[in-house]
This record gives C-alpha cells, structure tokens and sequence, in this order.
C-alpha cells in the first residue's frame, strides 16, 4: 500500500537501504589493488633474477671445475715421447702424453698424442689433441671448447739452464719459489718444467707435472746413450 500511495518516498527508503561502492571507494579499491599487484610482481621479479643469478653461477662454477681437472689430469700425464718437447709460453703450452683412445679397428687403445692449450681469436679456452703416429689408421685429432675465458695465463718453474748441481724436491707445493724458479716462457727445453702454475680467470691454480727431469738428469742420460 505504501508503494503505491507514496511512491516517491519508498524509492529514496529503498536506494538508501542498497548495498554498493560509490565512485571514490571503487578508485580507492583499484588503488589498493595495483599497489598489492605490483608488489607481488616486484618479488616473483626478484626471485626469478636471484634464481638466474645462482643457476649462472652453479653453471661458471661446473665449467671452471671442468676446465681446472682437465688441465691437472694433462699436466701431471705430460711425459717425452717420440722427442717432443714441453713448449710453452704465457698463453699457449703444448706438450706429449699417453691417451687412451678407441679406434674401430683396435678398440681401446694407449698411443703417444700432443696435447695443446691456447685461447683462439674469440677468447675461448680450446683444447686440442693428436695422435703422433705414422700408422694412418691410427691418425685422430680431437678439438674441445671450453667457452669464453677472460683470462688464462701460465708459468712454469723450473731451474736455469745454469745449474750445475741440482736435486729436484718431490713435493712441489705453492711455495716453490725457494727451490724453482717460475718462467714466464718454456721454449722447448730438452727437460720438462716440474709444475705449471696456470691463473683463470680469477682463479689460480698450480698443476705438477709427474716425471719431472732437470737439466743435469738429462745429461748424463744423453752421454750414456752417446757410449753406448
């Protein structure tokens, strides 16, 4: 009945009884809204960067340690054979080892190989590996990249060519400047170096080369050789 007698006065009662948002609280809310959202994105944001951060430095750390035991497991190998010669200088060194290879006609197989170390034009650290040998079918070149490396520096310790007497320590340590001296050059020495301090990177590390002979130990070999 009220409706009908009164009707003007029934809709201003109904419209103040309404629930709603005026202009003013729904611009508040969407405010509180965007605000809320981008500090939620602003942190998914910085986790995502933190877990990239650690994910490349899990993967240089893998790389280094890669680069690190294959140079180690080179250097200690390093050994004469077939006359060749330690060579090296502050950014190349090569050298001859015994590697195990398999070949399709002989399996598995222990064969002399030069192995080098040297930064190409792009600054990658590359390894390279080859047999020596004159048996065709046992001829293998093998190259390895290591990826982009800053810096990769080498040094080699050793005694002057001068010395007359000599006993080499059997323990090379980091403390070798006492009994060696490093060498920014190894040109080819009819000996090899008794260690090979290599810096990459911000790394540094130092490698012992396991059959170590000084210059007076491959005298008297070569007089030997002569007389008999």
């Amino acid at each position: 009945m009220k409706c009908v007698l009164f009707p003007q006065r029934v809709a201003t009662l109904c419209h103040k009884g309404r629930l709603g948002l005026t202009l003013v609280e729904l611009i508040i809310a969407i405010s509180l809204s965007a605000i809320i959202m981008g500090a939620c994105a602003l942190c998914v944001s910085t986790a995502v960067k933190a877990w990239g951060h650690v994910n490349a430095m899990d993967t240089s750390e893998i790389s280094q340690a890669r680069i690190v035991s294959a140079l180690q497991r080179d250097i200690a190998s390093a050994t004469r054979l077939n006359e060749t010669l330690f060579e090296g200088n502050s950014s190349r060194m090569t050298f001859s080892r015994l590697s195990q290879i398999s070949f399709a006609d002989y399996g598995v197989i222990t064969i002399p190989c030069k192995v080098e170390w040297s930064r190409n034009s792009a600054g990658n650290l590359i390894r390279k590996e080859s047999t020596i040998t004159d048996i065709p079918s046992l001829k293998y070149d093998t190259e390895q990249d290591f990826g982009k490396c800053s810096t990769f520096l080498l040094s080699y310790a050793g005694i002057p060519l001068n010395t007359k007497s000599f006993t080499p320590n059997p323990s090379i340590t980091s403390s070798v400047k006492p009994t060696y001296e490093w060498q920014s050059e190894w040109p080819g020495f009819q000996h090899y170096p008794a260690a090979v301090k290599v810096q990459l990177d911000d790394f540094q590390f130092l490698a012992r080369v396991m059959v170590y002979s000084s210059p007076d130990t491959q005298t008297p070999q070569k007089g030997a050789a002569e007389n008999e």
